[in-house]
């Protein structure tokens, strides 16, 4: 309550870059949304956070991560909002886990250098291998390039509550936007 309406200065690191920065967050119960923040914070340890992502291989055509827009060769698959994937199984149980149906990936370009959020399809009927229709890889060969590390990079923030592709992924209608906060 004594912080409320009050600057907080903070420290956030950037994982990617290794460079922190300093900000500063004014908490409110005036801003429209639930909390005082507008993030989600969580006690977590970035211990080889680095290493939890799956490189992107290979795309075969027609398949759900080409459907998805995955680059061969240029994204890494980091999680989604619940999980990361800190290696391929667990890619692969997020894909079993929503088999037929649409789920939000965040996905970092290295030629872009952007994250941003795809939503796949995993399906075994699309007529090729695998419920993605890509090859992908873990380790200490798939980890980040060291030309990535120099910046801090750009998200690119999804239309909420649904990704702007998951109408072309899944062929449904996006939901209409929320109504305004008077």
């Amino acid at each position: 309550k004594a912080s409320e309406d009050v600057p907080l200065p903070c420290v956030v690191y950037n994982l990617k870059s290794r460079q922190t920065r300093d900000v500063s967050i004014t908490p409110t119960r005036n801003w429209g949304g639930q909390g005082m923040l507008g993030v989600t914070i969580r006690f977590d340890t970035y211990y080889k956070a680095d290493e939890c992502l799956v490189r992107v291989l290979d795309v075969a055509d027609g398949s759900p991560a080409a459907q998805a827009g995955l680059v061969a060769g240029a994204d890494y698959l980091l999680g989604t909002a619940e999980r990361v994937f800190s290696d391929a199984d667990a890619l692969l149980d997020e894909c079993t886990l929503h088999l037929d149906a649409a789920v939000e990936v965040y996905v970092y370009n290295v030629d872009s250098d952007e994250v941003r959020v795809t939503v796949l399809v995993p399906t075994y009927t699309w007529g090729g291998d695998g419920c993605l229709g890509a090859d992908v890889a873990h380790g200490y060969l798939h980890r980040l390039p060291t030309r990535c590390r120099g910046t801090n990079g750009v998200s690119i923030e999804p239309d909420r509550p649904v990704a702007p592709n998951a109408r072309d992924a899944t062929g449904a209608s996006p939901p209409p936007p929320p109504p305004p906060i008077p």
